[in-house]
């Protein structure tokens, strides 16, 4: 990985906000803010280990390297799926350096509605499954909600 990937959930009725980076030196942080006053209210960072068992900094790069998630970036900003965030939905943001790709739920029926492509769909996999391993190692493990 060439450069720092941020992801998390976009938008709905929620007082927090929740944003995950990969660094391309394996350092993994995560931030909750809340969304009225910008404040911290926690955080961390660790170190992915060279030999775990979950997702690795590796698995994101290769996610990344993906031709759906490059042409996505390439063509950033852009949204795939449905946007629910006007019914209290929410995106899953993906930004690299500038660019931001928002990924909604299944189109189903909306109309004008742009389907999420496979390899993008891997990578919002990836993410979320990478920020659920962290935030269950000991380093991170005090940040989740009770």
């Amino acid at each position: 990985m060439e450069d720092t990937i941020r992801w998390g959930y976009f938008g709905g009725f929620t007082p927090n906000e929740e944003t995950s980076a990969l660094s391309p030196c394996r350092a993994f942080s995560f931030e909750r803010r809340a969304i009225r006053g910008d404040t911290l209210l926690m955080t961390c960072s660790q170190e992915l280990e060279a030999c775990e068992e979950g997702v690795s900094a590796g698995d994101v790069a290769n996610a990344l390297g993906h031709p759906d998630v490059v042409a996505a970036l390439a063509a950033a900003p852009v949204l795939y799926g449905r946007d629910a965030r006007p019914v209290d939905g929410s995106l899953f943001r993906i930004q690299v350096d500038d660019a931001v790709v928002d990924v909604g739920y299944e189109c189903g029926e909306a109309p004008d509605c742009v389907p999420i492509p496979d390899g993008v769909a891997a990578l919002v996999g990836v993410l979320r499954t990478l920020t659920q391993e962290q935030l269950a190692r000991q380093t991170c493990g005090a940040v989740t909600t009770p």
